[in-house]
């Protein structure tokens, strides 16, 4: 599928809808550093998705006006994992990285993931 163009129409239209802003971040943006991105995206790592007809996917309820920073950072990703990257680089919301644990209810062992997992393909092979 090939890109179509934006009616200018369309991106004045939008660039007033959202009062001169990023539709993703806020920040003021002047008309002609506009950048018109697909809030659902038309492409997922080079691939097509195809689940949307043309028709809905150039809908102007599909367009957010977009500063470059955040076009280019949103890139192939749908709105809410864009949003929670967004949360996290802006301090809103911390990742943490911890262990995994696992209770099970026999005799309530405490187990790390990887031993979760040799549990289960322990009793995988014998059923």
């Amino acid at each position: 599928m090939s890109r179509k163009t934006i009616p200018k129409k369309t991106r004045l239209e939008l660039y007033e809808k959202y009062n001169h802003r990023c539709g993703y971040c806020g920040c003021e943006i002047a008309y002609k550093d506009i950048q018109v991105d697909h809030l659902k995206p038309v492409y997922v790592h080079g691939e097509y998705l195809g689940d949307m007809d043309s028709e809905k996917l150039n809908d102007i309820s599909n367009f957010i006006p977009a500063c470059r920073q955040c076009n280019l950072y949103k890139s192939t990703f749908e709105l809410e994992e864009f949003r929670y990257r967004l949360a996290v680089k802006y301090g809103l919301i911390e990742e943490k990285e911890r262990p995994i644990v696992f209770v099970l209810k026999n005799g309530g062992k405490i187990m790390s993931f990887n031993e979760f997992v040799r549990w289960c393909n322990e009793r995988a092979c014998d059923g």
